[in-house]
């Protein structure tokens, strides 16, 4: 019933708040902006406004005290996002640019504290030495909200993400190559309770390729990652950091033109500085599996079972073990439909940072949902409605939530 009640509210403020973001984008779109695109043309952009109801802002369980923590009675709130994308996309003989920049600008109808303007700024530059040895640089740098669904605070936190990696290919043999992979991230946080999450993250992976059919191909690799808590104070239980081995096997396949599978198998080692019972030792899997139904309808499905960073007072990691399905269906040459469903259980180990004799032992199990509606009226531009529901339940008292999550957005592009 609430995401009944939250359309009429989100119409409402699409035509009022975000009125003018529409009226440059239709203007934009009209205006001599999209005779700047021609076949071939490497520049694209594009104009966006939409408006979203979220019944569950700071994803709270049920009977919580809303007013305790953010001084309003109101669980829900109705935000109006502008944003504008502009990406180059070029290949000069054996090498490929490609470049982006997303800028988003979120605000809110009530918790105005919350208002934010976020980008993400990616640059790839790709060389084709011979048609089986490579060399690719990326760069990235992105601005965003984090979300409230792991940390209990009415309070707007931003991420900073700058990250840089490198992959090369090498033809040894007819069907065989060496690649050798490397790159370092960073993260930083604004908020100060927050800092003490700032990572650094560094990674080196080597490896053999074997490329058996066409488009298809086989790697063993070993990966070996450093990651660092540059924020966190001494004496306090808390680890400095972690080292990571890992050795893994990686498939792509694509047994007919229709469908592609994806998996990686391996046996994951990792080391938390000066606490070794927070170590983990055990394997990792992840499968992907692509499928052209028809000429109108495609599907994809997902199993994981991976391990990942989590730091608080009660665990150093999680891990993550889900199942994801998916399926787009072309309704028409104009409308499409695009639904999903995931299951994702987390099991948080290590021992508590600052209380080391408790047991950490939470476990999460977190169920999303997702059907939207896509219409293109004309090639420049788009209609799309988006339902979201998601829920948590947790061995952990205080931690279950649900929230249902409409969005309407309207888009414009060269």
């Amino acid at each position: 019933m609430s995401l009944l009640r939250s359309l009429p509210e989100a119409w409402c403020g699409l035509r009022r708040g975000a009125l003018r973001g529409l009226l440059c984008g239709a203007l934009a779109s009209c205006l001599p902006l999209q005779g700047l695109a021609f076949d071939g043309d490497p520049l694209r952009f594009s104009l966006s406004a939409s408006r979203m109801h979220d019944s569950n802002v700071f994803r709270l369980p049920d009977g919580y005290p809303v007013a305790a923590l953010t001084g309003r009675a109101q669980r829900g709130d109705s935000m109006t996002q502008l944003g504008a994308m502009l990406a180059f996309d070029r290949t000069l003989r054996r090498q490929h640019i490609a470049a982006s920049l997303n800028v988003t600008d979120t605000r809110y109808a009530t918790y105005r504290q919350l208002d934010s303007v976020g980008y993400d700024l990616a640059a790839n530059w790709r060389l084709e030495h011979r048609s089986d040895s490579s060399l690719a640089l990326s760069l990235r740098k992105s601005r965003v909200m984090s979300g409230f669904a792991d940390f209990r605070a009415a309070l707007k936190n931003m991420v900073d993400t700058e990250a840089f990696d490198v992959a090369s290919t090498t033809q040894v043999l007819p069907r065989w190559a060496v690649i050798a992979n490397g790159g370092h991230a960073r993260f930083r946080n604004d908020t100060e309770i927050r800092r003490p999450l700032d990572l650094d993250l560094g990674y080196l992976e080597a490896g053999l390729r074997f490329d058996w059919l066409t488009g298809s191909n086989w790697d063993l690799v070993w990966r070996a990652s450093n990651g660092r808590y540059p924020n966190h104070a001494a004496g306090t239980g808390a680890s400095s950091g972690y080292r990571e081995q890992q050795l893994l096997t990686r498939l792509s396949w694509v047994p007919t033109p229709a469908t592609r599978l994806q998996g990686q198998l391996g046996w994951l080692g990792r080391r938390e500085d000066g606490i070794q019972v927070r170590d983990f030792s055990g394997p990792t899997a992840r499968l992907i599996v692509d499928w052209r139904v028809s000429d109108k309808l495609t599907a994809s499905g997902s199993l994981r079972n991976e391990l990942s960073s989590y730091q608080d007072l009660t665990s150093s990691y999680a891990v993550m073990r889900g199942i994801g399905l998916g399926a787009v269906w072309g309704v028409t040459e104009k409308t499409s439909v695009r639904g999903s469903v995931d299951w994702l259980r987390r099991s948080f180990g290590g021992d508590p940072g600052l209380l080391r004799a408790s047991p950490p032992g939470r476990e999460d199990l977190i169920r999303a949902g997702v059907i939207a509606l896509a219409v293109h009226p004309v090639s420049w531009l788009e209609l799309s409605a988006e339902l979201r529901r998601e829920s948590r339940r947790s061995n952990w008292a205080g931690a279950d939530y649900d929230a249902n999550v409409l969005l309407l957005k309207l888009a414009f592009r060269n």
